[in-house]
């Protein structure tokens, strides 16, 4: 790792919270083209988001309100923009829990954000064939729970 890389971490943290929230069609760009992190897909991006995603937030936020404390009214002004794009971002938001995890990248932080990143409880995954879908997931208009069942026949 290059020092460029050590001196620009935290700034990179705070890009990637910012982007979390803010801008979560360019996770791949912000996130895992800048050379912190390798690429991942499906599972294992879902995973990565699980673990650092909050953290990622909370230093977004941590941020801001330090330029708000340093800065207060042109930290305001900041804080209404940055509200209006995320309600720009978010507006248009769906859960389709048809999806498998880590596909959709919005879907993807409103499930941890909601079940696990603010209460702290674990998030149930189903596997069916190579996908991975929240346990109450419906896919191709079959229910889940059938899975869930046969696991639960098994105990």
């Amino acid at each position: 790792m290059s020092a460029i890389h050590v001196i620009l971490f935290l700034p990179w943290c705070v890009a990637a919270g910012a982007t979390l929230l803010l801008f979560p069609y360019h996770l791949e760009l912000v996130i895992f083209e800048t050379g912190y992190l390798e690429p991942c897909k499906g599972i294992y991006r879902f995973a990565h988001f699980a673990e650092c995603g909050m953290q990622y937030s909370m230093t977004f936020l941590a941020s801001l309100v330090l330029f708000i404390y340093e800065y207060p009214n042109l930290g305001m002004v900041i804080t209404g923009g940055l509200l209006a794009q995320f309600f720009h971002a978010w507006q248009d938001f769906q859960v389709d829990r048809n999806i498998p995890l880590g596909n959709d990248d919005r879907q993807m932080i409103y499930i941890l954000a909601t079940s696990s990143w603010f209460t702290g409880d674990s998030v149930d995954i189903q596997k069916v064939e190579d996908q991975y879908y929240l346990s109450s997931a419906m896919l191709k208009n079959r229910e889940l729970d059938v899975f869930v069942e046969k696991d639960s026949d098994e105990e």
